[in-house]
């Protein structure tokens, strides 16, 4: 199934992630088990850690994923004389239980995480998936969010049919009854809180696509998105703005244009990145949801999709 697939994505692409800052975070292990004909290890491992690091966040980008895919593929078979190196001179590593029959049996694996990472090198024929960017391949234009509706006097839940799912987090402030039912539980101060909120509004994601609702789902959807966007803003900016002087509230292009390039110093605020972390958990698995996905193409078909004149 597609969703699965997707699912596979994501445990792979934060796998690679969370073994490649290991390599950085406490390398001794693994410059231990490089080969000794090689030269300057440490550097390998360092090397080795970027690089899966990187792999693991080209799987999430579709318009890189397959070549990241690919290159994931090289790289297995290049450290793959580490763990032979391992398994033939019985090298222990704090953590692991130190059983030479355990790193032998462990060989026949990186035959199994090349075939993963294979699978990704295939075409996606379209269909959507995991991304930690917007996906800007859709092939039927498709309406953007109508900021001219009077938002204060639509029930959505009475009339989806005006509900235009956008770009991002589009709307995520106007559509009600759902921004009075999810707003409430919206909260990144602390990871805890992070968690919480996100565990929450995750859960009402699920109670929406239980009932078929589609735009509740969808706004579920993008405070999810939303939380992790923001949380990253404050944790570059402790401050929440990234701009100087906002962009948005210029009349002009040039001067949008200029206001974008008037960015405020970094203030790295790690607490709010864990928060950003706990929330893009969530919002994948929101996005690669099998029947979300579904009653988001049911939607766009029924409501949302330009007529094509036949003529044309």
């Amino acid at each position: 199934m597609k969703s699965q697939k997707e699912i596979w994505r994501v445990i792979l692409a934060v796998a690679l992630c969370i073994v490649g800052v290991l390599h950085f975070a406490v390398p001794t292990p693994f410059i231990r088990i490089v080969p000794p004909q090689l030269p300057y290890p440490e550097a390998l491992v360092y090397i080795s850690g970027f690089f899966e690091i990187l792999g693991g966040i080209g799987l999430l980008v579709p318009p890189v994923s397959r070549a990241a895919a690919w290159g994931l593929i090289a790289l297995f078979i290049a450290v793959f004389p580490a763990n032979i190196n391992q398994a033939v001179n019985n090298i222990p590593i704090e953590g692991i239980p130190h059983n030479q029959l355990l790193y032998w049996f462990r060989l026949p694996f990186q035959a199994v995480f090349i075939a993963w990472a294979w699978v990704y090198t295939q075409p996606d024929e379209g269909k959507p998936r995991a991304s930690i960017v917007p996906d800007r391949t859709e092939k039927t234009p498709m309406k953007q969010f109508d900021y001219s509706l009077d938002f204060k006097n639509i029930d959505f839940r009475q009339h989806p049919e005006l509900y235009r799912v956008g770009r991002g987090e589009q709307g995520v402030l106007l559509v009600e009854p759902y921004k009075g039912e999810i707003l409430p539980f919206w909260r990144f101060k602390t990871p805890e809180i992070a968690r919480e909120s996100s565990s929450k509004i995750y859960s009402l994601f699920l109670e929406y696509l239980d009932r078929e609702d589609f735009v509740g789902a969808d706004m579920a959807r993008k405070f999810l998105q939303m939380g992790y966007t923001r949380s990253r803003r404050y944790a570059n900016h402790k401050s929440g703005r990234k701009y100087q002087q906002n962009p948005q509230k210029l009349k002009s292009v040039a001067e949008q244009t200029a206001a974008r390039k008037d960015i405020l110093p970094l203030q790295a605020d790690p607490l709010k990145a864990e928060s950003a972390a706990i929330f893009l958990e969530k919002w994948m698995l929101a996005k690669i949801n099998e029947k979300y996905l579904e009653l988001l193409a049911r939607h766009r078909q029924m409501y949302e999709s330009y007529l094509v004149n036949a003529e044309d």
